[in-house]
């Protein structure tokens, strides 16, 4: 009887050991692997399935913006707030939270075309300036006492929030970022972004920097710096630039898996965190990155892309926490991980 039963274990296992080797049987993710859900899209086409940026730069609630207009998404409990519909996909919340400036290119019935403002909590929604726009970014100084923008024809104008005053600070290019005590700013020299240039703004004089448009940036009083992620044949590479000074750190490298891309990647504000996407072809599968820049730690989420598309990812304010979507079937979630 003993016997027998030893031989039946080895038939299972040998069983599952096939299994597990049979390209024909998929790989199984544990719910777990995706992290905490938040909330989620079952229609196709919803609005979560729409959103092309996320960003959670203060407070309990992130931004969200796309195709199906401007929502206010609270991590917490996963409830979602209409702020104004329609296509936005350019935004700048101020720092104390308080107001997004946002581009309304295409509007509801009724409404200009042009750039307005609202409050957080979906009031005193105001046209702020009343002319065409390009999809251009938005730049408001620290203080919120300033705001930089592009007129579709005209170039870079500054105007001063409480007066309302505009004046033309260029004829062609586009407003990238404040320095942080607001007295230079981070501008584009044409529209096509591959070429920047440090703008006093007491003295109009310009320091070109002869480097294409970054993602993400920090400019505080240490000097300007921004990150680039890229993978090669050598895997991925994570650098910190400082442009002030002209150097250049790699702060992280990995090795990749043959096929495998990075087709998005994030930073949090003060560039300490990085998290990636992983798309490797053959078998499919993706993996999300967080690390540590300072530290070195990593946390990695695995899934198959089977039935899943990659979206964008954002940091809290205090970097502990990630967000993320993952489109499915024409609808989309919205997950989070604790670091």
């Amino acid at each position: 009887m003993r016997k027998n039963l030893q031989i039946l274990l080895v038939l299972v296992l040998l069983f599952f050991i096939r299994c597990s080797n049979d390209p024909d049987i998929p790989t199984i993710t544990k719910p777990e692997d995706l992290g905490t859900l938040i909330a989620g899209d079952d229609v196709p086409d919803g609005e979560l399935a729409s959103t092309f940026v996320i960003e959670w730069a203060t407070g309990p609630e992130a931004i969200l913006s796309g195709g199906k207009g401007l929502f206010a998404l609270n991590v917490a409990d996963g409830s979602l707030r209409l702020l104004d519909e329609g296509p936005k996909y350019r935004f700048k919340q101020t720092s104390d939270g308080q107001y997004i400036y946002y581009f309304n290119s295409l509007v509801a019935s009724g409404e200009k075309e042009a750039l307005y403002r609202i409050k957080l909590d979906g009031s005193e929604k105001e046209v702020v300036v009343d002319v065409a726009f390009i999809n251009a970014d938005i730049v408001v100084s620290t203080d919120n006492r300033l705001l930089a923008y592009n007129r579709s024809e005209t170039g870079i104008y500054l105007r001063d929030i409480e007066t309302g005053t505009d004046t033309l600070l260029r004829s062609e290019g586009a407003a990238i970022r404040f320095s942080d005590n607001g007295a230079q700013l981070l501008v584009a020299t044409n529209f096509f972004y591959d070429d920047m240039a440090i703008l006093d703004l007491s003295t109009g004089d310009e320091e070109l920097i002869g480097l294409p448009r970054p993602d993400y940036l920090l400019w505080n009083e240490e000097g300007l710096f921004f990150p680039e992620i890229f993978n090669d044949d050598d895997g991925v590479h994570i650098f910190i630039h400082n442009i002030t000074l002209r150097t250049s750190n790699q702060l992280y490298v990995k090795p990749l898996d043959p096929n495998t891309i990075i087709p998005l990647a994030t930073f949090s504000t003060d560039l300490s965190q990085a998290a990636y996407w992983t798309n490797r072809i053959g078998p499919a599968e993706a993996a999300l990155y967080s690390v540590d820049l300072a530290k070195g730690d990593e946390v990695r989420v695995v899934f198959t892309t089977k039935t899943q598309f990659l979206g964008p990812l954002a940091y809290a304010p205090d970097n502990k926490t990630l967000i993320y979507i993952l489109h499915t079937n024409g609808g989309a979630s919205i997950y989070k991980r604790d670091l």
